[in-house]
């Protein structure tokens, strides 16, 4: 018995042994990994630092050098060792687009003309046929960024795919390279265009010129109610006074929020067309688009609304009244007020006292 529990702890402290080794023996190959890996990428954060300073200094050289094209063609052989190597081919792609994103008119379309000459365009097509969506996004975004008008179609069949984030990244790239002309994928949207897609959509066409704009009217009807709020943001950035009748039938719309945007853009447009019906809609809206249609009185109608304005001070609500007495004021001044004054109750009286204080 005594020889068997004394077998039985000979195993026992060969095994912790033994695991005691392999432990130290993995340790030590994860902590040698870390350390060749940490060594690797410092050693290539200095060699990209040197690459940038070398790319920086030929790119001096070929955005300022001759217009001739002898010498144009000189200076962009330059890059072209660069290329020869993957790491040092990524970083002369990276410094390239990062100088392009604040270059505009002849420099940027050096810029990619260099970006041509030196093959990327078919890297990024390459990259755009990748089975890895993230891949494809980063080739749409290098060719819309350069505006390479021959993928257009690849792209497009990109915009359908049944990946959102890809589709959208898609659309986004249609539009820089197309212009308002791919706006037309809008017709056929069948999901809600999220509001981090509308802002990234303005930010590119906002630069575009108006006069390329496609018909708008048809997406002001759209069934699609985000659609309309884009279109809406969209004859904001552009003043689109010629909307003016369709901007005027979406007062009637049943979405409370496009109901709202359309007040707001109805004001900064000036269109005083649009009093007659809001007076109409007033009393059976919501009181969010009655306090907005107050603050568009305001901006545009003149003294003609004052009895319109006065009628709402018959029953007290501190926020109607509030914006009431404001837009009174705006319109025909203090003086009017004070010929209100008497009519009004005594919690009235010491909102008009209020107003009149404010902006002294």
């Amino acid at each position: 018995m005594n020889l068997f529990i004394l077998n039985l702890q000979t195993d026992f402290s060969i095994i912790v042994g033994t695991l005691i080794i392999v432990f130290s023996v993995i340790s030590i190959c994860v902590f040698i990994a870390a350390f060749i890996v940490r060594h690797k990428r410092e050693r290539n954060q200095q060699k990209e630092k040197k690459l940038v300073l070398q790319f920086q200094e030929l790119f001096s050289n070929f955005l300022f050098s001759s217009e001739n094209e002898e010498l144009l063609g000189i200076s962009m052989n330059k890059f072209k060792p660069y290329t020869k190597n993957k790491f040092n081919k990524s970083i002369l792609l990276k410094t390239l687009f990062k100088i392009h994103k604040d270059m505009t008119g002849d420099i940027a379309e050096k810029l990619k003309m260099l970006y041509i000459e030196l093959g990327f365009v078919d890297d990024s097509i390459k990259k755009i046929k990748s089975s890895k969506w993230h891949i494809q996004i980063i080739g749409m975004r290098e060719l819309s960024e350069m505006r390479i008008q021959n993928v257009a179609d690849d792209i497009a069949i990109l915009s359908l795919d049944k990946n959102e984030i890809l589709r959208r990244e898609a659309q986004l790239a249609l539009v820089k390279i197309n212009g308002f002309q791919a706006l037309n994928f809008l017709n056929n949207l069948t999901y809600t265009l999220s509001e981090w897609q509308q802002l990234l959509l303005l930010e590119t066409i906002q630069y575009f010129n108006e006069k390329n704009l496609p018909p708008l009217e048809k997406l002001l009807k759209s069934e699609n109610d985000s659609i309309v709020l884009f279109v809406l943001k969209i004859s904001r950035i552009f003043n689109l006074i010629s909307l003016k009748d369709h901007l005027i039938q979406l007062l009637n719309h049943e979405n409370e929020t496009i109901k709202i945007d359309t007040i707001g853009v109805l004001g900064e447009l000036q269109i005083t067309d649009s009093l007659a019906i809001l007076k109409r809609n007033y009393s059976k809206s919501s009181k969010v688009v009655q306090l907005k249609t107050l603050e568009l009185f305001g901006k545009i109608a003149d003294e003609q609304s004052i009895h319109f304005l006065a009628k709402q001070l018959q029953l007290y609500d501190y926020e109607i009244n509030l914006q009431v007495l404001r837009t009174i004021k705006t319109i025909e001044g203090k003086q009017k007020l004070e010929e209100l004054k008497p009519s009004l109750s005594s919690k009235q009286q010491n909102l008009l006292l209020h107003v009149m204080e404010e902006n002294k």
